[in-house]
């Protein structure tokens, strides 16, 4: 848990959905701290939907600002053709 917070700054949501805010963790200097961020990277494009979900295979992540994100499960959609089915994942 982050230096100076507790399970309190961290509060238990239901359903977090693409472009919900949710709290994270992240490096902060030499500490770690929650921060509220938006769930989905900015669309490639203007206009273009948000990226929540891509292949790292290749990837460098060297440079780039990780966090954590903390969960006890998650849904992932399965199938071609909309509607998809949702499909729960692991919890621990």
């Amino acid at each position: 848990m982050p230096t100076q917070q507790t399970e309190k700054d961290l509060p238990p949501a239901a359903r977090v959905a693409i472009t919900d805010v949710a709290p994270v963790m992240r490096a902060a200097g030499n500490v770690v701290e929650l921060a509220q961020m938006r769930f989905s990277f900015a669309p490639p494009k203007p206009g273009g939907k948000p990226v929540f979900n891509y292949r790292s295979d290749g990837r460098k992540f060297d440079k780039s600002n990780r966090c954590v994100i903390p969960a006890s499960a998650f849904f992932e959609y399965q199938g071609a053709k909309v509607p998809k089915t949702a499909r729960a994942g692991g919890s621990g």
